[in-house]
């Protein structure tokens, strides 16, 4: 059974939809989800407001199509609208980073996503799951990936409670 990593954001009620959507993920795929911690980052691409990031990892038999799907209903129950533009603020966000050790365009899905190596608010998250997990396409651990990136992609502000 194939592993899947997934980022998640938020910047509209972060706390609650990123609450939220881990809530939805364990409900669907049960005890195989791990989580990363929640992160802080500033906007990317826009001027919005601050989001809260995370990553996850969880072991699934569905596809890569199917599990994107999957991904899609729970942003959509927490208010997710796609029709706005690429870079704005978003009630939730999901996306399937990788599938296994698959490559290329999987059932229509760009596997991995081009942002997993390129931002810091994506591979941060990801370095708390699987350090040492190899990129497939790069064959690069995400932790060298993470070194690579310029320091003002990688402050992010770890989330505290209370």
């Amino acid at each position: 059974m194939p592993g899947a990593l997934i980022s998640l954001g938020s910047n509209i009620d972060p706390q609650d939809h990123i609450q939220a959507g881990a809530r939805a993920l364990r409900e669907r795929f049960g005890e195989s989800l791990r989580m990363s911690r929640l992160y802080w980052a500033d906007a990317v691409g826009f001027d919005g407001a601050t989001f809260i990031n995370a990553a996850a990892l969880l072991q699934t038999e569905l596809g890569p199509a199917e599990l994107s799907e999957r991904l899609g209903e729970i942003e959509h129950e927490q208010g997710r609208i796609r029709s706005g533009e690429r870079f704005s603020d978003r009630t939730l966000d999901i996306d399937l980073l990788t599938w296994g050790d698959a490559h290329g365009r999987i059932e229509g899905v760009e596997l991995p996503r081009p942002e997993l190596h390129q931002f810091g608010y994506v591979l941060v998250p990801v370095c708390d799951l699987t350090p040492a997990g190899l990129h497939p396409t790069l064959r690069i651990p995400y932790r060298e990936l993470l070194l690579k990136l310029p320091k003002s992609e990688q402050t992010l502000r770890p989330l505290t409670s209370g």
